[in-house]
């Protein structure tokens, strides 16, 4: 029954490690949620070793919780009337002189991260937007070295020079002109300082971790004089609850399935303008799916990159808009049912965690990476569409880790960001904006942060 021997030789001397209560057999403790909150302190990057984790857990219930005879697959006999007593606690597992000793310890398929019980947490992200940064605090699959990133655009132009006739003659007028475009998102964890669950809260009555985080996000541009047309932004804040349910869900019927880890989350805001004059208030519940195995929200754990290395994020959305005063944007009064979904792609080029060295170029190992988005959304009210294809030419200016998953090696830490992630991107847009309905065909070369 036990399915996997190597992780055991792991888990049992782990959690007597990090739980000193379970390490006797007869002890009820593993039928507690402690070795499941091991194993996602553990393997939270690393889905094929969490999904071997957990099972070798639930073998070990069953050979702990159940006793030796129902572990194996015996008929636990019953008992009726006055006879009927709880049964005795299962006896330690011992090596008598009657029996093989067990079999060496097998080196580990995914050997511990160092420090691995000692998870370094960020509590504070900046990004481009919803996509760039999926749940903060309960998944990171795009780190700061792959994330597209913030940007800030300003230009003041103090000498504006204007040629004006009228029917007395002509004169020169001069004014000055200022603009600002941002383009970006910034979230803060509240992490609770439970370390089984890398600081997520566990929710064991529905087998799931929540985070909760407030967030901040921006997008468009403000001129001064204002424009008639082009000048329109869109200004958000709100909380949001995110929850993870790490099991697997099979087909029914078969041993197939779609995704590992599924990802939830519902978003209140409130929404204006850079002005303030747009009033507007909703909520956005998302989901997001989870298999390294085809790719999604990260790459498979045997895939070793040579050229190419990369991902793709699927991101399913119903947001409720209520909007009092549009301001500077193009929606109109009224309410808003916004349903749809995003669909992005991260692809890293020269990639260092694969089984090629590519560092004798240093300046193309883990720098140049490729990120296309296409997002439709339709409103059930007007049935109105807000569809937007974006793509990006990304070159890092620092030194971090832009690999499709984390650990880069087994055994060790990926390189992290501490001081964020610079980068240049050309960009090109097409399409309408689903927060202000302006519709956009445009290129930009810009500098981007991402922490």
């Amino acid at each position: 029954m036990i399915r996997n021997h190597r992780l055991l030789n792991y888990i049992i001397p782990g959690a007597v490690a990090l739980c000193p209560s379970v390490s006797h057999a007869s002890d009820d403790n593993y039928c507690k949620p402690k070795a499941q909150k091991e194993c996602l302190s553990k393997f939270a990057n690393d889905s094929k070793a969490l999904k071997s984790c957990l099972g070798a857990v639930a073998d070990l219930k069953r050979l702990f919780c159940e006793g030796p005879s129902v572990a194996h697959g015996a008929t636990e006999p019953k008992r009726t009337g006055s006879a009927a007593q709880a049964p005795p606690p299962p006896a330690p597992l011992l090596v008598t002189e009657t029996q093989a000793p067990p079999p060496p310890a097998a080196p580990l398929p995914y050997p511990p991260v160092e420090n691995a019980d000692k998870p370094e947490r960020q509590y504070f992200f900046i990004r481009a937007d919803k996509l760039d940064n999926p749940y903060p605090g309960l998944s990171q699959a795009v780190t700061a070295g792959g994330a597209l990133g913030a940007s800030i655009n300003y230009t003041g132009n103090d000498f504006v020079q204007a040629t004006k006739t009228t029917k007395y003659g002509s004169y020169v007028n001069v004014s000055t002109t200022n603009s600002v475009t941002v383009s970006g998102l910034a979230s803060v964890a509240l992490l609770n300082p439970d370390p089984f669950y890398r600081g997520a809260w566990p929710l064991d009555f529905i087998g799931a971790v929540a985070m909760p985080s407030l967030w901040v996000s921006a997008n468009g541009n403000s001129d001064q004089p204002t424009k008639p047309f082009g000048d329109t932004s869109a200004l958000k804040a709100g909380i949001e609850g995110d929850v993870l349910f790490p099991d697997r869900v099979d087909l029914p019927g078969t041993n197939l399935h779609l995704f590992d880890m599924n990802y939830f989350g519902v978003a209140p805001f409130y929404q204006t303008d850079f002005y303030g004059h747009a009033q507007a208030e909703g909520a956005t519940v998302s989901w997001t799916p989870s298999n390294h195995d085809i790719f999604v929200m990260g790459a498979p754990d045997d895939f070793k990159p040579t050229l190419v290395d990369g991902f793709l994020e699927i991101r399913a959305e119903a947001t409720y808009l209520n909007v009092g005063q549009p301001g500077h944007t193009l929606l109109h009064q009224g309410s808003y049912e916004w349903l749809g979904a995003a669909v992005r792609s991260y692809i890293f080029f020269f990639p260092t965690r694969g089984g090629v060295d590519w560092s004798s170029v240093p300046y193309l190992a883990d720098k140049l990476s490729f990120v296309g988005t296409y997002q439709n959304y339709w409103d059930a009210n007007s049935h109105a569409t807000a569809g937007m294809f974006s793509a990006a030419l990304q070159y890092k200016l620092g030194k971090c880790d832009s690999s499709a998953q984390q650990p880069i090696e087994p055994g060790k830490k990926p390189l992290n960001c501490y001081y964020g992630a610079p980068s240049v991107s050309a960009q090109f847009d097409w399409g309408t904006d689903r927060d202000t309905l302006q519709h956009t065909k445009k290129i930009t070369v810009k500098l981007s942060y991402a922490y």
